[in-house]
């Protein structure tokens, strides 16, 4: 059979050294392996403009990690990462890292975006690392808040054959080498909610435990803090703090109303914007019997009904100071003598009249009763009424 070659082949069939067989074995493209930025990371403080803040991060990778595999970290615009402050906390160790200065993935010379970290140990799959890295916050909220993590793997050097020449590890950044990307944490990492700050003071009209007294709060906003309706502001005592029910003492002209329940006590404002710069407001509370542990004061801000507050600051409470009084006497099981108190008051009397209820302890078998009162260190003879208790004990009151 003859046929007219069309195209320098014989019909429709290409020539014999054209022809290739059909494979399955193609290679398709890589996949990363993804990286987990775990919830429990956080960043201290959480305030923006913070020039020595501290972030601490969780990664968790669902591939494993050699040795001198490259965790690269981009941090999210208004943040600037610190030279030397990298430090491995769990299941990771570190040798060379720095910022991204020779550009190999950032494009600010000035802050890098990227801070680079070489692996010194192999990380299992699955393995929980922890590390922290020294920032400074942004001084305004910026749009985009994300931090991306990667990881890379350094090649060995070849030659055209394919036969390694060097597999050392050199130094950043890499010179000659090409380098592989083996894990992603794709951006999902959302980063961190920064707030401002309320600072603020707390004085007492009483350091004496138990007492209902006056709570006086200077804080200032001055550049404001407007919302929809209100601006709601929430003042958290230490643990044993009681606020009133209505807790406001005396009226305010910047807040409505204030709820007081237990340690806490919630305010409101009847315009929507919270402006100054020395704003204060008195509350009612009663102090505890000692001082907390610990002590601090708590302010946050909220915009009408967000549970998420928008300024928050701490800062130290007060110590309880009661009277000091030493006590002298018989120390005889069943025998009635006389007992010398010895008072040290924190304060001027508010009034001439001073009241002194002496009460034992509970349970005991004590009983104190009126006679053979002295007034020693009073000018005039007190008065001293005798009060029956419930039990076995029982309290006189001087006056």
């Amino acid at each position: 059979m003859e046929c007219t070659p069309v195209g320098g082949a014989c019909g429709l069939f290409p020539p014999e050294e054209a022809r290739r067989d059909e494979v399955l074995n193609l290679n398709g493209p890589d996949v990363l392996g993804y990286l987990r930025v775990m919830s429990s990371s956080f960043i201290n403080p959480i305030y923006y403009g913070v020039s020595t803040a501290l972030v601490t991060f969780e990664l968790r990778g669902e591939t494993s990690h050699e040795v001198n595999d490259v965790l690269v970290v981009q941090r999210p615009p208004g943040y600037t990462m610190q030279l030397g402050s990298l430090r491995a906390l769990r299941s990771v160790s570190f040798g060379e890292s720095g910022l991204d200065f020779l550009r190999k993935w950032s494009t600010d010379f000035t802050n890098p975006e990227d801070f680079y970290a070489v692996l010194t140990q192999p990380v299992p799959a699955g393995t929980t690392i922890r590390f922290q890295l020294g920032v400074a916050s942004p001084a305004l909220a910026e749009k985009v808040m994300n931090w991306y993590f990667r990881t890379w793997r350094v090649l060995p050097l070849l030659d055209e054959d394919g036969a390694v020449l060097d597999a050392s590890m050199p130094t950043y950044p890499w010179l000659g080498r090409n380098i592989l990307a083996t894990g992603t944490s794709d951006g999902a990492f959302a980063g961190f909610l920064l707030v401002g700050q309320v600072p603020f003071t707390v004085t007492p009209s009483l350091r004496t435990p138990g007492a209902e007294i006056m709570l006086t709060i200077n804080f200032g906003v001055a550049d404001g803090v407007e919302a929809q309706e209100s601006v709601r502001m929430e003042v958290l005592a230490p643990a044993g703090f009681v606020f009133a029910d209505s807790c406001r003492f005396g009226g305010s002209p910047i807040f409505s109303k204030c709820t007081g329940f237990q340690n806490q006590a919630t305010l409101v404002t009847a315009r929507p914007r919270l402006l100054g710069s020395d704003i204060t407001v008195d509350l009612r509370v009663r102090n505890p019997g000692l001082t907390p542990t610990p002590n601090y004061f708590y302010l946050s801000l909220f915009q009408d009904e967000s549970t998420q507050y928008v300024r928050w600051s701490q800062t130290l409470s007060y110590e309880i100071m009661g009277m000091g009084v030493v006590y002298k006497g018989n120390n005889q099981l069943g025998e009635a003598a006389s007992g010398y108190f010895t008072f040290t008051p924190v304060r001027p009397s508010p009034s001439s009249v001073v009241y002194i209820v002496v009460t034992p302890p509970p349970s005991s078998g004590f009983r104190v009763l009126c006679t053979g009162i002295s007034p020693l260190g009073f000018i005039f003879m007190p008065n001293c009424e005798h009060r029956t208790r419930h039990t076995r004990d029982s309290s006189p009151v001087t006056k």
